[in-house]
């Protein structure tokens, strides 16, 4: 092993230990919840672009953030 990785039996042995060590503690270290930015759009105003999303969209196609976007531009002042 040594001829191969520079280290002993015992080095690597070592390493082994302390590898699985930190992956132990880490694992049981509560995870962040990134829940994102808080939506500029209110309850009723995000039931309102559901509702019109699932509607064919303006000049047929489908929607896409362009045309939500001017929606959102044009009926909410954003």
């Amino acid at each position: 092993m040594s001829q191969v990785t520079g280290y002993s039996r015992n080095g690597i042995y070592r390493l082994v230990r302390r590898y699985n060590t930190q992956v132990a503690e880490a694992s049981l270290k509560p995870k962040k919840k990134n829940l994102g930015r808080k939506s500029l759009l209110q309850d009723v105003d995000q039931a309102l672009l559901w509702q019109l999303v699932q509607q064919p969209a303006p000049e047929r196609g489908l929607w896409n953030g362009i045309k939500v976007g001017g929606w959102l531009s044009e009926k909410m002042g954003f």
